[in-house]
């Protein structure tokens, strides 16, 4: 993230403003997770239904400290997608079938949209 100044103060309104962003995306991320994991459709659905149950607990942890960050400068975030539409990048619909090969395309395209969107914030 870039540090953005005023009057030689730190703007944390804005330093809060990415995190935040990166909150709602993981919101919308977290909604696609679980679509995936309710529709397994496979020859070994416990293993799927394993390896989405880890992903989102990852996803769990990751809230709770971009969460702990926007609290660090003294700001909340909507809980409320609604009320950042403009902000995700992140689609919660989709464009594939919906059967095991589509949820996972999207699945995944998400998480790369997601990941590189962190990354050109970084760089």
């Amino acid at each position: 993230m870039k540090a953005i100044i005023e009057n030689g103060n730190i703007n944390l309104k804005a330093v809060a403003n990415e995190p935040a962003n990166i909150f709602m995306e993981k919101n919308v991320l977290n909604n696609n997770t679980q679509n995936t994991r309710w529709n397994i459709e496979d020859e070994n659905p416990s293993n799927t239904n394993k390896f989405l149950e880890t992903h989102l607990s990852h996803l769990d942890d990751l809230t709770e400290r971009v969460a702990a960050r926007i609290r660090y400068f003294g700001h909340n975030t909507p809980a409320i997608i609604k009320s950042r539409p403009s902000f995700t990048y992140i689609t919660a619909t989709s464009k594939e079938k919906n059967n095991n090969q589509g949820l996972f395309k999207d699945h995944l395209t998400s998480i790369g949209k997601l990941i590189s969107r962190i990354q050109n914030k970084l760089n």
